[in-house]
């Protein structure tokens, strides 16, 4: 009893020493904000990997998990709670329509942007940008405002986007349209899920760069957030002073389920989606959040022969 104790003792008191190690940070920030490497840098790259491997490897989620989620969500009580779902949708001649509508308790973030070439207008927007506080249409149990409505026809396969309302020209803020659209999102690809797939390595090193503590896993936990990606297609009709367009765009399709997402804890957020003509698809990413990551890098790409989607960092 006595060499276990002891053996216990002597256990607790080098994991101490470890942790101890691992919460050393180099505090000369490049820019004041991110992280350098220090000597204990790949030891905790290693530690996260193995502890990030393990958990992709036995969570695993239920065969319908995704098309239960891909709809509307009930916000948690929290203040800051979000269920987002995000259309960027461009081609190959510029034109492009990109939408957003975040829920959040008593009204819903909203964005719209369209580009058609054959109008002649240039980008137009939504009236109220930069502001994007909008008043909900409904009881809060949709993604509508603002004249925008988006729902979800067939989880994970088909959602319907529509607008009416006035659009202004992006580079003459005076000049208003009316504009009307039916849009059909359709998608018979698989989705990526940011919770189960990025790359262990990848993130691994991301979080080696931070000071670990209690504290710091508590905020991790905190602001962690469901977040998933599908690339699909938009076809749309489009009305505009009365004339009618038709709009063709490749599209990648997002969904965000959070309790806390504050976007001004955020000090960089670039996105890159890129389609290929072959049918393959990548995304691109650089986040800086340093409350949990100065540094984070996701990425996939979505090899159309292959039909699957596969992380790299």
């Amino acid at each position: 009893m006595t060499f276990i104790l002891t053996l216990s003792y002597i256990l607790i008191v080098f994991l101490i020493l470890i942790f101890s190690k691992l919460s050393i940070i180099n505090e000369n920030r490049i820019f004041g904000k991110y992280p350098r490497k220090t000597k204990y840098y790949w030891l905790k790259v290693l530690v996260m990997y193995v502890i990030l491997s393990l958990r992709k490897f036995f969570k695993k989620v239920p065969a319908d998990y995704f098309e239960k989620l891909d709809k509307p969500q009930q916000l948690s009580p929290t203040p800051k709670a979000a269920d987002a779902v995000y259309f960027n949708g461009v081609n190959n001649k510029g034109e492009c329509l990109i939408h957003g509508t975040a829920r959040r308790h008593g009204l819903i973030d909203g964005f719209l942007y369209l580009k058609i070439n054959a109008s002649e207008l240039g980008l137009l927007e939504l009236t109220t940008l930069p502001d994007t506080s909008q008043i909900m249409d409904t009881s809060g149990t949709g993604y509508e405002a603002a004249g925008i409505k988006v729902v979800a026809l067939k989880p994970m396969k088909t959602w319907k986007i529509t607008f009416n309302g006035k659009l202004r020209e992006a580079k003459n803020k005076d000049s208003l349209h009316e504009v009307s659209i039916e849009a059909i999102y359709t998608s018979d690809k698989p989705c990526f899920n940011y919770e189960t797939q990025m790359e262990p390595w990848n993130m691994a090193k991301n979080i080696a760069y931070e000071k670990w503590s209690r504290k710091y896993f508590e905020n991790f936990n905190n602001h962690h957030q469901l977040h998933y990606e599908q690339f699909g297609v938009v076809k749309a009709n489009v009305t505009i002073d009365k004339q009618e367009y038709r709009l063709n765009v490749d599209c990648l399709r997002d969904h965000s389920v959070a309790s806390h997402r504050d976007w001004g804890s955020f000090e960089r957020y670039i996105l890159h989606w890129i389609s290929m003509e072959n049918g393959d698809h990548f995304a691109l990413g650089m986040i800086c959040n340093p409350i949990c990551y100065s540094s984070k890098s996701p990425g996939q790409k979505q090899e159309y022969r292959k039909y699957m989607s596969a992380p790299f960092g």
